[in-house]
């Protein structure tokens, strides 16, 4: 270690009385209040929550123009691909095809289990169904499944071929052919589970999927008859899909043109109207994305545009009330395009589920734009015989895990001289403002109001409440100052509610003799606005719709903080610093990346050096998950950005950070790092110099 270091002498007893010491995480374990889906949607963090889905899906309108409409489509597209972990598109690989067993006759369709690898290794175990006593090169359906999975699917695919469709029906991911962290109940169930992770990888449940349905596409175009005809009209592919099988069809048709006709079934609704009953609670992942861009749905599903779309809801459905939002910007889209009569709209008087009604009418429309509406579809709803599953003889031993197969191998960093430097500060400052913590970069809607004033022996106590989002949440903080001259001041995240009179305690012996000013405040998923372990999961999934995480949303508490308390006359405005502790260390840092003209150094007491990546663990909180920060750095190469302002380590000294340590000594501004373990005291005697 090059850096300065001073030894421990004395416990931070003072700071531990008011503040627990203690991490979130380890906190977490001691919570056994058990709430409901009811007292969550009551929190304040959940209000915050809901005005930005609000936001999300009432300012992002349809564009005026086709000229405007298509001038916009290039980048949102990008955009699109960006979160489903397809851009750029991986290398199509061999498909390696394997037909397992004998074809089955099943009377007007021959029936044919096939293998495929859409990855090397990742395999696609589908059923093909090839209709007899048709003209080819013939329209194809894709159609995937929902909770019930392939295999109780199976009447839908075998109903298309026998009315002269070529047809296969895909599996969820994990339900054969895959491994992987998640795979649970529908198959992409994983954050069910936890694994939170994912948001610092950037993989998602739906990238393997949409893989998946474009190897599809160019399977389907492989296949001849004995002749050498091609069996399917690369011009007429149809996608259909119900529930879980809706977001499949969406992302697919988005990401791959040849896609002509889709039809999404019971599965859309907007942002703002997944926070119902049941709607973010029950929901595959799938259907969550990553929403660092702050997309709508109206804009995800426009990218189908012109080409066939067909939409259908059930009014009762609990799962995805209210589209309409989503509705009505397609109607503009799509008359823009002069193609009003390529959309289409449905609902039924029904819940959840692939009702009598839902299914003809996606019959109708499949028949009526590939196979020119001239005759009805003859529905067989029964189960044909047969056996199923594409590994008779077990899933081989070499099948490869999913999530390494798509996931981006964090970049190694080596920074030598103010070449390397400007080169790396520049790929992750735009990554940052980009991909990771982009609202973190925009204006933070957000007022500091004084409720309480009392003067005390030489200092002013001001109690204030920060109010975020219109008050949507607001979070208390206490000000301790010296009236009189400008003073650095110290922003102290508190990790647990405030004790005063601990504070009060720690103010008078450390910060007023060293010169200090203190505000020490809470912020999202601390004291009044905990992020419960019982409501995590549920929680964590609606911000990812609103663009966040628990720990982007601390990142821009603090940044508010920082942007209300500067004005303050006793606070001088560019000698602000940041400390947390734990966990909250991270979104100190982050936020001292973004300010880089009030916020002078961070202190950082026993911080993690490491964003938790791809783990077979399947309790993982990740209170520090941040959206595909992995990609680009770990939390020491992050740090790296404060350079050359100052960083002081206190505590527990993680050794991740020597790369930071040995950074700011290769760019000659080793004094700026500081390795501690003391207290109070002596780390603001230390910041007092810088």
């Amino acid at each position: 270690m090059t850096g300065k270091k001073i030894t421990r002498y004395l416990l931070i007893v003072l700071l531990s009385s008011f503040i627990g010491m203690q991490s979130y995480a380890q906190k977490s374990t001691e919570i056994v209040h058990k709430i409901s889906d009811k007292e969550v949607d009551k929190t304040a963090i959940m209000n915050n929550l809901n005005f930005l889905a609000h936001k999300i899906t009432t300012e992002r309108t349809a564009p005026a123009t086709l000229v405007e409409l298509k001038s916009q489509r290039p980048e949102l597209k990008e955009k699109v691909l960006d979160i489903l972990g397809l851009n750029p598109m991986p290398e199509k690989t061999p498909l390696n095809v394997k037909n397992i067993g004998d074809k089955v006759d099943l009377g007007d369709c021959f029936f044919q289990r096939v293998l495929f690898e859409s990855r090397p290794n990742v395999y696609v175990a589908a059923h093909l169904y090839i209709p007899k006593n048709v003209t080819f090169p013939a329209p194809a359906i894709i159609h995937v499944p929902g909770h019930s999975r392939r295999d109780n699917y199976r009447p839908h695919p075998r109903t298309y071929a026998a009315n002269g469709f070529v047809a296969i029906g895909l599996p969820m991911v994990g339900e054969e052919g895959k491994i992987g962290a998640g795979w649970d109940a529908c198959g992409e169930h994983a954050q069910y589970l936890g694994h939170f992770n994912w948001y610092n990888t950037g993989y998602s449940a739906a990238t393997p999927t949409v893989w998946d349905g474009i190897r599809t596409v160019d399977y389907l175009l492989t296949l001849t008859n004995n002749s050498g005809t091609k069996l399917v009209d690369e011009n007429k592919i149809g996608m259909a899909g119900l529930s879980g099988g809706a977001p499949r069809v969406l992302w697919t048709a988005i990401a791959d043109p040849r896609i002509s006709v889709a039809v999404v079934n019971e599965g859309v609704t907007a942002i703002e109207h997944y926070n119902k009953p049941r709607g973010i609670s029950s929901t595959c992942d799938i259907h969550l994305f990553y929403n660092y861009y702050g997309i709508s749905y109206g804009e995800l599903f426009s990218l189908i545009a012109p080409r066939k779309l067909l939409i259908q809801n059930g009014t009762l459905d609990k799962l995805y009330p209210n589209p309409m939002p989503v509705i009505n910007y397609l109607n503009i889209v799509y008359k823009l395009y002069g193609a009003s009569d390529s959309f289409s709209y449905k609902t039924y008087e029904q819940g959840h589920g692939y009702s009598a009604p839902i299914w003809n009418t996606e019959h109708e429309w499949m028949d009526r734009w590939l196979r020119n509406g001239n005759s009805p579809l003859k529905i067989y709803k029964e189960k044909f015989d047969a056996e199923l599953t594409c590994f008779p003889d077990g899933e081989p031993a070499d099948l490869a895990h999913v999530e390494i197969v798509f996931t981006l191998k964090t970049p190694k960093w080596k920074i030598q001289n103010k070449k390397d430097f400007k080169a790396y500060k520049k790929t992750l400052m735009s990554a940052l403002q980009s991909k990771i913590i982009r609202t973190a970069f925009l204006p933070i809607n957000s007022e500091i109001k004084t409720t309480e004033t009392t003067a005390e022996q030489g200092f002013i106590i001001e109690r204030k409440q920060l109010g975020i989002n219109n008050n949507s949440i607001t979070h208390n903080g206490y000000y301790l100052y010296k009236p009189g001259k400008k003073r650095k001041t110290v922003i102290l995240i508190s990790n647990e509610k405030i004790d005063i009179s601990g504070l009060k305690l720690m103010f008078t012996e450390s910060y007023l003799p060293n010169g200090f000013n203190l505000y020490c405040t809470e912020i999202t998923g601390t004291g009044n606005n905990p992020w419960l372990a019982d409501s995590h999961w549920k929680l964590s999934r609606f911000a990812q719709l609103c663009g966040h995480t628990q720990a982007s949303l601390q990142i821009n508490d603090i940044l508010a903080i920082v942007d209300n308390i500067k004005y303050e006359k006793s606070v001088d405005s560019s000698s602000i610093f940041l400390w947390g502790k734990g966990d909250i260390a991270v979104p100190v840092l982050y936020s001292a990346v973004v300010n880089k003209t009030n916020v002078a150094g961070v202190i950082l007491e026993d911080a993690p050096d490491k964003h938790i990546g791809i783990t077979p663990i399947i309790e993982s909180n990740c209170n520090t998950a941040l959206f595909n920060v992995l990609k680009y750095g770990d939390i020491p190469q992050f740090a790296g950005l404060i350079y050359p302002r100052t960083i002081v380590l206190n505590g527990t000294n993680e050794p991740g950070f020597n790369w930071t340590e040995n950074m700011y000594s290769k760019l000659n501004k080793e004094d700026n790092f500081v390795n501690m373990d003391g207290a109070v005291n002596n780390v603001l005697k230390e910041i007092s110099f810088k």
